[in-house]
């Protein structure tokens, strides 16, 4: 099946910040991780990004905290799932972060 190219025009602001959503009451850790641009002591945040892939018949989701250069990776049978432990990691800070590695080249 193909997927249907949206028009220019039905675009809208996906941003998670710009609301309620239902994204970010399923997951507000995660939405806050994601979007929170300033340190509480209100400095500039490097903000992370997230990557979902599918590996062996798993749902995969790397995380990459930019501003402290550390990954970590969870996985589940489902997004729901891979999500979801995602945002159990961050809200008790219990995600195993290893050093991110440098983009095109070593350290």
């Amino acid at each position: 099946m193909a997927l249907k190219k949206p028009s220019v025009a039905a675009r809208t602001d996906s941003s998670l910040n710009g609301g309620v959503c239902t994204f970010s009451s399923l997951h507000p850790s995660l939405s806050e991780w994601m979007t929170a641009e300033v340190w509480e002591d209100s400095s500039k945040r490097r903000l992370p990004s997230l990557t979902i892939f599918s590996e062996d018949g798993l749902v995969k989701i790397c995380v990459n905290d930019k501003a402290t250069e550390r990954v970590a990776f969870v996985s589940g049978p489902s997004l729901r799932e891979a999500l979801q432990s995602i945002e159990d990691g961050l809200t008790r800070d219990s995600l195993e972060w290893r050093r991110s590695k440098p983009v095109g080249g070593r350290r």
